[in-house]
């Protein structure tokens, strides 16, 4: 019984609740920024003029071209799909 108590205080013990709470926050983490995507899909029209406030929401995206319709739009998608897979992948639920 004491053995096992010793067990739980090791620094290895730690750094499982440590990792366990590190997944979590890049979940909630990742399911803000696909929210934040899903926004910008909706809202923008990469042909028509870019207003700030969606500028600096696709800043924060690392996009920083607005000249190119394509490029906004691939790095959009490849972001997007990005979070997604790795979402999938911290949460486990099967893709397919």
């Amino acid at each position: 019984m004491e053995n096992n108590v010793l067990e739980q205080s090791t620094p290895e013990f730690k750094l499982l609740d440590s990792t366990q709470a590190s997944v979590e926050n890049r979940i909630v983490w990742l399911e803000a920024k696909i929210a934040d995507l899903k926004f910008i899909c909706d809202n923008l029209n990469p042909y028509g003029e870019i207003d700030s406030t969606l500028k600096d929401r696709l800043n924060t995206h690392q996009i920083y071209d607005f000249y190119d319709p394509f490029t906004i739009t691939n790095k959009l998608l490849v972001s997007l799909e990005d979070s997604i897979e790795e979402l999938h992948r911290l949460k486990d639920i099967p893709l397919d």
